[in-house]
């Protein structure tokens, strides 16, 4: 019964922090709205994956530029 009590007090803990929260929200002080760090972050991301896409290809591009080199020879 005591990890029971303590699962149940610290939900309810829990749940008045999210409620306190969600009644004070956190200032902004940059003027951006709260969805515009993680779109920022998702774009960072997609350009860093598409960075490394892009430097893939161009190895595969210059490895077969190279095989067709050396068959010409």
């Amino acid at each position: 019964m005591d990890v029971g009590a303590a699962i149940a007090l610290s939900s309810g803990v829990l749940g008045v922090v999210a409620i306190i929260f969600r009644i004070f929200p956190k200032k902004d002080t940059r003027g951006e709205c709260a969805a515009h760090s993680g779109m920022a972050e998702q774009i960072r991301a997609m350009n860093a994956w598409l960075r490394r896409v892009e430097d893939k290809l161009d190895r595969v591009i210059e490895r077969r530029r190279h095989e067709r080199a050396e068959r010409e020879i």
